[in-house]
């Protein structure tokens, strides 16, 4: 197996736990392992669509269809990172950088 399949195995084993974690209705979970896991998969989950449009050989998807797909996976990565990431950080009291808070913009 090379990386991409460790990261697809890794990416459903993210996906199943977030879907146990909402399905258990999540309130026994810890906020910090429910953001951690949620962050975890939008990156891997955004990762694995640009990897398959771009580098992966198997797709054969037409230039347009090429750019709405990649800008979804891109916007999937700006939600994680924008609005997931702050919200753990400030759970484990660290300080949230400037270029990640919207006061900055």
């Amino acid at each position: 197996m090379n990386v991409f399949h460790y990261t697809l195995l890794l990416l459903k084993i993210v996906f199943l736990i977030q879907f146990f974690l909402v399905m258990f209705n999540k309130r026994w979970i810890d906020e910090k392992t429910y953001l951690a896991t949620e962050l975890t998969f939008k990156i891997l989950l955004s990762l694995y669509i640009e990897y398959i449009l771009f580098i992966g050989t198997a797709c054969r998807v037409s230039y347009e269809d090429h750019i709405i797909i990649g800008f979804g996976a891109a916007l999937l990565a700006y939600d994680a990172v924008f609005n997931d990431l702050p919200q753990l950080l400030n759970l484990f009291d660290v300080a949230t950088p400037a270029i990640l808070t919207t006061r900055a913009l």
